[in-house]
């Protein structure tokens, strides 16, 4: 049917279903339905109240666990290890998806133009090429694929700055931008070149030096 692996018969037989599309169990709170019941629980997560509130930044989370992997973020634990480049994570799914990069292994497949990527979200964002981002900003029309990009948009109108720095007084629109600022304070380099493993803060720092150095 296709070229995917699995480690483990639960999850081939998982996926060979959704190759015969018996989308039999449904949410009953939207409609949406799936080939398997893990599909339809994680899912359902989205309607649950988000009651676990971080006390750094105020985020709030369905689940107890997902707090818990936030915390690890603020407090810069990454128990998870690549061990080709020494980067680290906070969950083993982020650490199994990483690897990937290394090993060149893309098993999400786009059934239109054939194009192959090592993460299903990549996949997905890839995918609106084909048709059209379906989230639209009131203030200037501008179009996203995923809702979390829409509200971080909508803050760069509104002037509001969700992200609070847990060491200093830094706030910031972007998540991404406080990933950022927080290197300086960690002093983490995560970005590392594979030809002399000299290590950077940011990958424009590493782009410049495997173009003009390597």
């Amino acid at each position: 049917m296709c070229n995917k692996c699995y480690a483990n018969i639960q999850s081939y037989r998982r996926h060979v279903s959704t190759h015969k599309k018996r989308y039999i169990f449904a949410c009953e709170v939207c409609g949406k339905r799936f080939t398997d019941k893990l599909y339809l629980a994680r899912h359902s997560v989205i309607h649950v109240e988000k009651k676990y509130k971080c006390d750094i930044c105020d985020k709030t989370f369905a689940l107890r666990t997902s707090l818990k992997q936030h915390i690890m973020y603020h407090m810069g634990e990454r128990p998870y290890s690549c061990n080709i480049c020494m980067k680290s994570f906070t969950q083993r799914t982020h650490l199994i998806t990483h690897i990937r990069t290394h090993t060149g292994f893309r098993p999400h497949v786009c059934k239109i133009c054939g194009k192959r990527f090592g993460q299903s979200s990549h996949l997905k964002m890839h995918s609106f090429l084909h048709t059209e981002k379906p989230l639209i900003c009131d203030f200037c029309g501008k179009r996203f694929i995923y809702r979390h990009h829409l509200v971080d948009h909508l803050n760069s109108h509104t002037g509001v700055k969700p992200h609070k720095c847990p060491v200093c007084s830094y706030r910031c629109v972007h998540k991404s931008a406080m990933k950022q600022h927080m290197l300086n304070h960690t002093g983490e380099r995560p970005h590392t070149c594979l030809l002399c493993e000299k290590k950077f803060k940011y990958t424009e720092q590493l782009r410049k030096h495997l173009l003009y150095i390597h």
